[in-house]
């Protein structure tokens, strides 16, 4: 029994980690694309303020 159940934690860790790491890679491109967007916008708009 704790042989399976060390079996399955030794499994399944590596599995948590790549789907942290994943998720924090996916975060960290939305928020470049997030600002990428924001900056955008804010040059859009002092252009059409300086038109």
């Amino acid at each position: 029994m704790r042989f399976w159940k060390g079996l399955k934690e030794y499994s399944f860790r590596p599995f948590l980690f790549f789907m942290l790491s994943f998720d924090i890679r996916v975060l960290e491109t939305k928020n470049q694309i997030y600002m990428i967007l924001y900056l955008g916008l804010v040059s859009l708009r002092k252009h059409g303020l300086s038109n």
